[in-house]
């Protein structure tokens, strides 16, 4: 039940998270979260 708006925001959102997350997380973890 996602507008075009609020999909594209999320999209968005996972794709930042995507980049910096790894910046603050441990390397095993960051490699984990490349996987996916």
């Amino acid at each position: 039940m996602f507008t075009k708006g609020n999909g594209r925001m999320m999209l968005h959102t996972l794709f930042t998270i995507s980049l910096i997350a790894p910046s603050y997380l441990n390397s095993s973890t960051a490699n984990t979260m490349r996987n996916f």
